[in-house]
């Protein structure tokens, strides 16, 4: 399929109204993910055919307008600008709360592109006791009209034909001209005849109308874009823009705001009627569910049945993972290195090949696969929306908001796809402090040297205790770095989207996505770092990098000097740090040669110096080259501190 010649359908709308359903029923499992240039937020593209009508679909970030107060509305509106002469745009509306979609609605007719509306979730607004007149909302907006049931695949064949009619030009798009209050439209129209005449049009790729409108809403890059152009039209521009402020005591930028809402609130009031409906379970159950005093303690209960479900869940997984493992490709590894008879190659490559490999299954299939699944569940129900708004006021205390629970949740899955997903905060600076966080939450894998360390020798009190020391150093770090960090923090405004019922097909697919992107990143890293560990296990240099690490591990943390070589095989995976104290001290019983201060030492040391591998590409990736170092050497030393400090209280304690 040549992309070059296919028709470009851009999906565009608010956050949570099914948008990304609508894609995934239409596209199937052909897209990639990809990132903006220059930024860290995903847009999906793929793939489809309807009949002969081959086209490509991008599903581009949820926005509540065409402003740049957010990198998901620059996103958004740059790929329309930069595709707006071969592009239709679908503009997906929650018919549940039409008031407030068909304000970005106008924004994008102001736009000039071809557009169809898709009025999705009309089953939500029926059950709210809303009616739309689908040919009147059609008649007032010169654009068609198709509603629709994403999650059930209700419309998608008309809203697809209604696209192929619009690219042949078969349907006449007449899109309706809205106009604001009589004196704000004199300034637009003043300001509109002076670009007209210096000729801004061509500069933008936008009508002189936008234009003028954008700068007097003092959108930053217009403004920046006209200054460079012509300082004269820009101060223009400003007086104008006075005038407005002048008449209602209030910023241009606000009255503008006001009166799209009131175009749109109007609109809405015509074509709608509403029977106020019985209220139903799921709304009772957004009341208990939101309000702190009963919503709290049923989120905590909650979170403590998934987390329970991550853990034995993934365990049941990996030992069926392993099961499968030594009845096939064991043997044939252990077959292979017979036939090879080069060491080298046997311990550099095979044998470090074989176990990068397996431990980067070993991860994705049992935690990331079954947290993925239970983050899947909780969006698509809308579970998820509701912790961010109850965890609101405890994540300003660490300069991040709600929506930051869930890269921190996924970070007690694996660290990867957590600080990923930290794409979703608005600022570098939270970015920043939810990442470093992220690194010292017990993702699954240090989770299972907690209980296999500690709980197994030792007893699950310490295990608790650990946890609840582990939970404190978070909190605190976070703490400090929303002191130390400079930069804009920013609050919280989302909307809840009612409760759903899940889609098991949804669920895979998003599952699907995300797996694939970890192990994009992922495997390739650690099959690096396994030959490397390999060569230097193979030159016999691990015992002499960790003489070197002995005045740490042995005068500060109390520990024997071997537990260097395995410090260094735990950057590649945390389970392998289990597995090699075991091997360098020859024996599966640690108690006949480790002290429980020891253990616990040990165990909480693993837990907070360095990330996995993998951990290091990623941080790079997200937030740039010099947080590959510093939130590493970061790790190091609070886990240097934290070890020291552990090993000499506890030693006078027991």
């Amino acid at each position: 399929m040549d992309s070059n010649n296919t028709p470009i359908i851009l999906l565009v709308g608010n956050p949570n109204i099914g948008k990304s359903v609508l894609f995934n029923s239409i596209t199937g499992m052909g897209v990639t993910v990809s990132n903006y240039p220059g930024t860290t937020v995903d847009f999906t593209e793929g793939f489809s055919k309807f009949k002969e009508f081959k086209f490509k679909i991008l599903d581009l970030p949820g926005i509540y307008s065409l402003g740049t107060s957010s990198t998901e509305q620059i996103v958004t509106r740059n790929k329309i600008l930069e595709l707006k002469d071969k592009a239709i745009i679908i503009n997906v509306v929650d018919a549940s709360n039409l008031e407030r979609n068909l304000i970005l609605t106008l924004e994008l007719l102001e736009l000039e592109v071809p557009m169809i509306v898709c009025l999705n979730m009309i089953d939500e607004a029926e059950k709210k006791g809303i009616k739309i007149n689908y040919g009147k909302l059609h008649q007032l907006l010169g654009i068609p009209v198709v509603p629709t049931i994403a999650v059930r695949g209700y419309g998608l064949e008309e809203l697809i034909k209604t696209v192929i009619l619009v690219y042949e030009s078969k349907t006449v798009l007449k899109p309706a001209r809205f106009k604001f209050g009589k004196d704000v439209e004199n300034v637009i129209e003043s300001l509109e005849l002076l670009l007209v005449s210096n000729n801004f049009r061509s500069v933008f790729n936008l009508s002189e109308r936008e234009i003028a409108i954008r700068l007097l809403e003092k959108d930053p890059f217009i403004i920046d874009q006209v200054k460079a152009a012509s300082q004269i039209v820009y101060e223009e521009a400003v007086k104008l823009a006075g005038l407005i402020e002048a008449a209602h005591g209030e910023n241009s930028t606000v009255r503008i705001m006001k009166e799209r809402n009131a175009l749109a609130a109007h609109i809405a009031s015509i074509v709608k009627e509403v029977h106020k409906p019985v209220q139903s379970f799921k709304e009772k159950l957004n009341v208990i569910t939101t309000r702190p005093l009963t919503g709290i303690p049923i989120a905590i209960a909650i979170l403590i049945g998934l987390f329970s479900f991550l853990v034995f869940g993934g365990s049941l997984l990996e030992e069926l993972f392993k099961l499968g493992w030594a009845a096939t490709i064991t043997p044939l590894i252990a077959m292979i290195s017979s036939i090879i008879s080069n060491n080298m190659v046997n311990i550099i490559f095979i044998q470090g090949l074989t176990l990068g490999v397996e431990a980067t299954l070993s991860i994705v299939l049992p935690y990331v696969f079954t947290f993925y699944i239970i983050l899947g569940l909780m969006e698509d129900t809308g579970y998820l929306a509701r912790i961010t708004f109850l965890a609101d006021s405890v994540m300003h205390k660490l300069g991040l908001h709600g929506k930051s629970v869930i890269p921190l949740m996924m970070g007690l899955g694996c660290s990867v796809p957590a600080i990923m997903s930290t794409r979703i905060l608005e600022t570098k600076r939270e970015r920043v402090i939810a990442s470093f966080i992220i690194t010292l939450i017990p993702c699954s894998a240090r989770i299972s040297i907690l209980l296999g360390v500690v709980g197994s020798y030792i007893g699950l009190i310490p295990v608790l205790l650990l946890f609840a020391c582990l939970t404190g150093i978070v909190f605190f770090s976070g703490y400090v770095l929303n002191k130390i960090l400079k930069g804009e923090k920013t609050g919280l405004v989302m909307e809840i989207p009612p409760y759903r019922s899940p889609q098991i097909k949804n669920i895979l697919k998003k599952t699907w996505f995300r797996m694939k992107d970890f192990l994009t990143i992922a495997l390739p890293l650690i099959i690096i770092g396994s030959v490397i560990l390999g060569t230097l296990s193979y030159l016999n240099l691990l015992a002499y990098i960790s003489s070197v690490f002995a005045p740490v591990t042995v005068m500060l943390l109390g520990l024997p000097a071997v537990t260097g070589v395995v410090f260094i095989f735990g950057v590649l995976r945390k389970e392998l740090a289990a597995i090699m104290l075991m091997e360098v001290l020859g024996t599966t019983n640690l108690l006949t040669v480790l002290t429980p201060v020891n253990l616990i030492v040990f165990a909480l040391v693993t837990s907070l110096y360095i990330p996995c591998i993998a951990t290091f590409a990623v941080i790079g990736r997200e937030l740039g080259l010099k947080y590959v170092f510093i939130i590493p050497a970061a790790t190091i030393l609070i886990a240097v501190i934290v070890g020291s400090l552990a090993n000499a209280i506890l030693t006078l304690v027991l």
